[in-house]
């Protein structure tokens, strides 16, 4: 069996009365190529694959991303918001992963952090089924 890169032991963490995760354990081997959501996380190598060249890639990073997180609530609460951006702002889930790191640093949040790490467990989901997906049927790779 090839050494653990990566190896982390117990993950616990408590939402007030609430456990999640509780004792979870991660093994990546060396060699295995492992992303969440983040700089090369399942969304950049879905943006990669559907991009031909750099500059899609940097369009999709400028214009989807960027907007997405500073109408989440980065630097200040969406109360703050006109209404019709804190409505946008719901529907992002940008916000409820940001909302979520508010909730762990601070102890407050806009969402409720039980439906924030439902949110955000569901589209890392669907990201990472869509990047299975893509890898399986061979989508824009060479043989």
């Amino acid at each position: 069996m090839t050494p653990a890169a990566i190896q982390v032991r117990q993950v616990r963490e408590r939402y007030g009365g609430l456990q999640a995760p509780a004792g979870v354990d991660l093994d990546i081997p060396q060699g295995e190529f492992f992303g969440l959501l983040g700089p090369n996380g399942a969304g950049k190598f879905v943006a990669g694959l559907c991009s031909d060249r750099v500059d899609p890639l940097a369009a999709f990073q400028n214009f989807v991303i960027l907007p997405f997180t500073f109408l989440s609530g980065v630097f200040c609460s969406i109360h703050s918001l006109a209404e019709p951006w804190q409505s946008v702002s719901r529907v992002n889930p940008f916000f409820y992963m940001i909302d979520g790191f508010r909730y762990g640093f601070f102890g407050q949040a806009d969402a409720p952090p039980q439906l924030s790490a439902a949110i955000v467990a569901a589209s890392w989901l669907a990201l990472s089924l869509l990047t299975l997906w893509l890898l399986k049927s061979g989508y824009k790779l060479r043989r």
